[in-house]
Parts: C-alpha cells; structure tokens; sequence
C-alpha cells in the first residue's frame, strides 16, 4: 500500500468552500502505523544510548581526572622524598663518606634511581643485590621485604634470582668444598668455641632422573645417594640398576646456638627412607670425624 490513499472528493460545504474543491486527506494503513512507531522507538533507543555514552565517557573522565590529581599528589611526595635523600646524599659526599665507602655510594644510587625512575626500570648494582641477599640468606624473608620497602629495594623473587646466581653451587654428597666452605663462615663468625645442632630436614621428591652437564660431564641427579658422573651409556645403566629411585631430600645443616648466627649448610642426599641409603647416625660420626 502506498503512502498516501489518494485524493478523495471533499463532500459540499456552505462554509464558503465550493461544493466541487477537491480536500487532500492522508489516510494509514496498520502496518505503516506499526513500522512508523518502529521506527520512532528505534530512533528513541538510539538516542537514549547515545545519552548513556556520552554520560559515561563524562564518568571516565571524572575518574581519570581523579587518578591525575591523586598520581600528581605522589609525584609530589616522591619529589620531596628525592629532595631529602639528595641532601643526605650531597652532605655524604661533603663528609667523604662516598669516597671511603663504595658501596654506601653505589646503594643510594640505586634508592636515588629507584625513586626517581620506578622499582622496576632500574638496574641495581652489585653491592646492592649482595646486600639483600645477604639479609635474606641471614633473616629471612619478612626483614627482607621490610627493608626493601623502606629503602625502594627488589622483590624477594628477585634477590632470590641473584642469590641463586652467585651463590657456590650444591651439590648432592659429601664434597671437601662445602666443609671448607663452613670452616671459613665459623671462623668469620667467630663460633669456633659455639655449641651447634645438627639439623636434618626431608622433602619429598618428584621420582625422576635427571642429567645435568657440569663443566662438560654428565652429572645424574635423581637416584638414591650422592649425585655422580658418568661417561659411558653403560654406568650409566649400571647405577640405575643399582640404586633405587629417590623419594625424599634430606639436608643437613648445622645451625649454631647463638642468636643471629648464620646456619650452615653441609651435604644433602637423595634417600628411599631405608636404612640402606643415610642415616643420622652416619652424619654425626662423619661430622665427629671431620672435626
């Protein structure tokens, strides 16, 4: 149907009209009625979505400005924060401090540029990863992240990264390295005359076996006792052979009864939790006979 029905004759009129004018009447189907109010509600809704958008863009807005005011307010304490550590810093340097005693210098560098650049976007210097290392290796975790905090310093995951890097490596067995290794810290220490505890500690182990290249040898990781070199395919299956998959790491560590004295490290074992493979006993003597 169209749009318009037509032009229908006006009926006669004695208000002045002639009796033959012709009236122009638009006349609507149902249907064109329905789409028509379609059409308007559709029209409707987009504007009312329209409205919605516009509202929230004016919200984000709001928010961001907010975000700004408040990153402004940080920046600004940040600002008097580098002010003060730059005056500690020069007032160091006036005293001579910087000179005798490089890694203070090379330390509030790296709080300096921490401050100044982002905990993240800096690269620390040597003395300050061994720094908190070694506050993690002697304090543990919660001092660690206590002090970093205060001084803008790594996260535990990332000392734990560098610790693991140049720390002397471990390996499992009784190696002459590790023994001379705790000489030196008892002597450092001064605990030579210290009682001390023999701590021993399991934990369960994924049942594997795994090869690792050491200076070019393969070392098997895995079986039951020290771990071991092999250099034919044929010891290697000998010592598979032989020894029983480990289930459990025990690790031996002396730890001294003096308060803020470091533990120490001595030997680990891979062990089935049999009798056959280590015992207390054997590390109390091996430790009597090394003493």
């Amino acid at each position: 149907m169209r749009p318009f029905d037509g032009i229908k004759q006006g009926p006669s009129s004695s208000s002045g009209f002639e009796a033959g004018s012709k009236a122009n009447v638009q006349y609507m189907g149902i249907p064109e009625l329905r789409q028509k109010v379609n059409t308007l509600a559709k029209t409707l809704g987009e504007e009312r979505v329209g409205h919605q958008r516009a509202r929230q863009r004016i919200l984000d807005k709001g928010e961001a400005l907010a975000k700004v005011k408040d990153l402004l307010k940080e920046m600004k304490k940040k600002k008097k924060d580098c002010n003060a550590l730059a005056t500690l810093v020069v007032q160091a340097s006036n005293e001579g401090l910087l000179d005798e005693y490089g890694a203070l210098q090379a330390f509030l560098v790296d709080v300096f540029k921490a401050m100044v650049f982002g905990r993240r976007s800096r690269q620390m210097s040597t003395p300050t990863k061994e720094f908190y290392s070694i506050i993690m290796q002697n304090c543990g975790q919660m001092l660690h992240d206590f002090v970093s905090e205060m001084f803008c310093g790594p996260s535990s995951s990332s000392t734990r990264a560098f610790k693991a890097a140049v720390d002397y490596p471990f390996m499992l067995g009784l190696h002459q390295d590790y023994f001379k290794m705790a000489a030196t810290i008892i002597k450092v220490w001064k605990l030579s005359d210290a009682p001390f505890l023999l701590s021993e500690d399991g934990s369960a182990l994924q049942m594997r076996i795994d090869i690792a290249a050491v200076k070019g040898r393969p070392h098997v990781f895995g079986l039951c006792g020290n771990s071991f070199v092999v250099d034919t395919v044929q010891q290697f299956r000998d010592a598979a052979r032989d020894l029983p998959v480990a289930t459990t790491l025990y690790a031996y560590t002396l730890v001294p009864l003096i308060e803020g004295a470091p533990c120490i490290p001595l030997f680990a074992f891979g062990h089935d939790n049999s009798s056959s493979t280590f015992s207390t006993g054997l590390a109390k003597e091996i430790w009597k006979y090394i003493c």
